[in-house]
């Protein structure tokens, strides 16, 4: 494991909206790193998303398109999202009078259940969840709980 470089320790980190998403492989090793900058009794809050393309299937590996006009620019949006298992190919195609832009970028899904087994798997502690931004709705996670939403996870 790659050793902490810093000397600081933290009473909460903030994990935002796809940058854990885009750990593709060993999302463990980032997490031990993580906890090892943590104080006793610290919090990681991770924001996680749910994909358009399992939400809504009928987009899932379909383009989309987008035409906007801004100030004498002609501007248009191609995107297409395709999910296999747990990971999202995203291919976004920008044009802005005549010229084209290009983004290719891969995503992991993690359902509430496999963020949970990572967490415990490292040895952290009182994994709760929040669905839809919403903190009254802060739990555990619940036997055969489905992941419908993105959802925000607190842990120390």
């Amino acid at each position: 494991f790659y050793k902490n470089q810093l000397n600081e320790k933290f009473d909460i980190i903030l994990i935002t909206w796809f940058t854990f998403n885009y750990i593709i492989e060993t999302p463990e090793t980032f997490l031990i790193n993580v906890a090892k900058t943590l104080r006793p009794d610290a919090y990681i809050i991770f924001d996680l998303f749910y994909p358009k393309s399992l939400k809504r299937p009928e987009i899932n590996d379909v383009w989309t398109e987008k035409k906007i006009k801004y100030k004498r620019k002609k501007i248009l949006l191609k995107d297409k999202r395709k999910i296999d298992n747990e990971m999202e190919e995203r291919l976004q195609i920008y044009e802005i009078n005549g010229k084209q832009f290009k983004i290719n970028t891969k995503r992991r899904y993690y359902s509430k259940k496999d963020i949970f087994e990572i967490l415990k798997n490292i040895g952290l502690n009182n994994i709760q969840f929040i669905d839809n931004y919403d903190i009254s709705t802060m739990h555990y996670l619940a036997k055969g709980e489905k992941t419908e939403n993105n959802f925000i996870c607190c842990c120390k």
